[in-house]
């Protein structure tokens, strides 16, 4: 049954809390009436925000706990540290509130389990916010694979490549705010932020609808970017430990043999790029030069800029948004994940980005760092499903927000 109006609590208020409170202000038929953070100012911030914008409807917690139990909300927003992320989201769960957890890696493989047994136990659903998956580009490829103009996938590759070194050190120094979390994962080598890149690369291949993530392999080069830059800046050498390599490489292998290259680099200097390569049978794309080749349709041999084809298969929710007057988050995709969100979670809707598939993706950063640690073996994939990846996923073909294949 369609919930008219959804009450959305927001978990988590500080940078990418707010920013997603302020995109979910467009979305219709949403009011947010409750906001929980450590920290009172931005509570009171964002609370006083809403009120503005709903009326006198949002109150503010500390503790979100109460804020689960306040009969407030009938969906929640986590965008709280990364390591308590799951945490959040199974209490949630446990109380039949729809979730929308924001992305990071896991903490463990068994924290994983634990969000899909919630699920199940409980029945109630979880939405990985992995807004990447509503970009430009990347629903502009998902419309060229589901019309078959680059025929079957082979292989895809895509990266995590932001220069985060300034970030660190923010972060750094202010460690003991709640809102630092980079700095702390840098003792592990691990696939820091994996779901960005691989996300929508393995709703390309149908990953947990006929097809899964069957092994990994990693390599990690050394470290010393960041410490050259907080040398450069502070004339002292960084008194901490790293362990993250600058450049971390993964290669894995899919059940219907396709392979996906990950790369994970936050700490050189270098412009931001999610690396994107997605090549088939007919053709291959690729983020970096802008550039396509189709065999039949390019001259022979020669990169095409995508500009034309951009046009020719733009997605139709990305035409939608553009006759619209509204500016999201990140070019739109902030927005667009948020619509597609109140959607699912207003009709109770089993989301494009479930529990199973959450538990899947920011797992990766848990195996490539057991991949790492044994010298770069082969690390066997958990199905989360427990099989019934087999069976092709049940989705609504005729809904505007669903990313499956």
């Amino acid at each position: 049954m369609k919930t008219d109006t959804l009450r959305v609590g927001f978990i988590g208020a500080g940078n990418r809390g707010t920013s997603l409170l302020t995109n979910m202000f467009s979305v219709e038929n949403v009011v947010v009436t409750a906001i929980c953070d450590p920290n009172p100012e931005a509570v009171q911030a964002n609370v006083n925000r809403c009120n503005e914008k709903y009326g006198d409807v949002c109150t503010g917690y500390s503790d979100y706990n109460h804020l689960l139990d306040s009969g407030k909300v009938d969906a929640v927003v986590i965008a709280s540290t990364w390591l308590t992320h799951v945490r959040i989201a199974c209490d949630a769960m446990k109380r039949g509130i729809y979730v929308g957890m924001e992305v990071g890696p896991a903490g463990s493989i068994d924290e994983c389990r634990r969000l899909v047994e919630t699920h199940e136990e409980t029945g109630t659903h979880l939405f990985l916010l992995e807004n990447c998956c509503w970009g430009q580009n990347e629903l502009f490829i998902l419309n060229l694979v589901r019309k078959g103009i680059l025929g079957e996938l082979v292989h895809l590759a895509g990266a995590y490549q932001h220069d985060c070194r300034e970030i660190l050190l923010r972060e750094y120094d202010n460690m003991d705010k709640p809102y630092c979390e980079r700095i702390y994962h840098k003792i592990r080598n691990m696939e820091g932020y994996p779901t960005h890149e691989l996300v929508p690369l393995g709703k390309f291949i149908g990953i947990n609808s006929r097809n899964r993530f069957l092994t990994l392999s990693a390599a990690s080069s050394k470290s010393v970017g960041f410490q050259k830059l907080y040398k450069e800046q502070r004339g002292e050498t960084f008194p901490d430990r790293i362990n993250q390599g600058d450049v971390v490489s993964t290669l894995i292998r899919c059940a219907n043999g396709e392979t996906i290259s990950l790369t994970y680099d936050t700490a050189l200097p270098r412009p931001y790029s999610r690396g994107l390569r997605v090549q088939g049978s007919n053709g291959i794309w690729m983020e970096d030069n802008r550039s396509i080749y189709i065999e039949g349709r390019s001259p022979k041999d020669k990169w095409e800029p995508d500009a034309e084809y951009m046009t020719e298969f733009e997605h139709p929710l990305w035409t939608k948004y553009r006759e619209s007057e509204i500016q999201g988050g990140h070019g739109g995709m902030d927005y667009l994940m948020l619509c597609a969100f109140a959607d699912f979670a207003s009709r109770n809707a089993r989301p494009p980005i479930d529990a199973y598939d959450a538990a899947t993706y920011i797992s990766i950063a848990c195996l490539v760092e057991d991949s790492l640690s044994m010298g770069g073996a082969l690390v066997t994939v958990p199905d989360f499903t427990d099989g019934k990846w087999v069976k092709k996923r049940n989705y609504e073909t005729d809904n505007l927000y669903d990313i499956n294949i």
